[in-house]
């Protein structure tokens, strides 16, 4: 399992990876949840194994019983109907079990779709705790969401100064919406505060992660 493990981390030898499956296969059939959910990361990504979401799919539901990133993964694919009959309802349910054992991104999912009332009923006041929460252990995903909320005034009044913060937050752990969005605030004073020093700073942060609406507003930006 351990050498299994570095293979998988590509610090194995190149040859390694042609038996890196065979290792979790045998693990994960006598009933090591970890080694399941490696082997469906095998199937996932095509390492040492042909690609195959289905059984991806397969070896990860059957990590999900214990595994919480077992447990994200497989409900990615269950809510994208990749190896796996799309089932929104079911996804919602995966979101939680993950969410509830600690996992940041399987929260904001949830909030996502408690949000839009995909796989059940819209509960936009839960969805907002849970982005709050996940904003709160530094999750970038979850601010850049308070921020759009903010602004739209999406189940609460618009507050551009709220959404500027919070895409501001964003911006600086790296979220590349977040800097576009933050570039634009600054530049037009959105929330009353206008500088085209760093608006121009943000969006070129922005174009560098490939949006293309940021090279675009610093075309005109130039041209201005």
């Amino acid at each position: 399992m351990d050498l299994a493990n570095l293979v998988l981390a590509g610090a194995g030898e190149p040859d390694d990876s042609a038996s890196v499956a065979g290792w979790f296969e045998a693990a994960a059939s006598s009933g090591d949840l970890i080694a399941a959910f490696n082997l469906g990361l095998c199937f996932a990504n095509g390492l040492g194994v042909r690609q195959d979401e289905g059984q991806a799919a397969q070896w990860l539901r059957r990590a999900a019983e214990g595994v919480p990133d077992g447990q994200y993964m497989y409900v990615r694919l269950l809510q994208d109907g990749r190896g796996v009959a799309a089932d929104p309802s079911q996804a919602r349910d995966w979101f939680a079990r993950a969410a509830n054992a600690g996992m940041l991104d399987a929260q904001v999912a949830l909030a996502e779709m408690l949000l839009n009332g995909r796989g059940g009923r819209r509960e936009p006041k839960v969805a907002m705790q849970l982005f709050e929460q996940a904003a709160d252990e530094g999750h970038a995903g979850a601010m850049f969401a308070l921020g759009a909320l903010h602004s739209a005034g999406l189940g609460m009044p618009v507050d551009q100064m709220a959404a500027q913060k919070w895409y501001a937050a964003a911006a600086g752990r790296g979220h590349g919406q977040a800097q576009l969005m933050l570039g634009r605030y600054l530049l037009k004073g959105l929330a009353g505060e206008r500088d085209a020093v760093a608006a121009r700073l943000w969006l070129e942060r922005a174009a560098a992660h490939g949006i293309s609406e940021a090279a675009d507003e610093l075309a005109e930006f130039a041209s201005g």
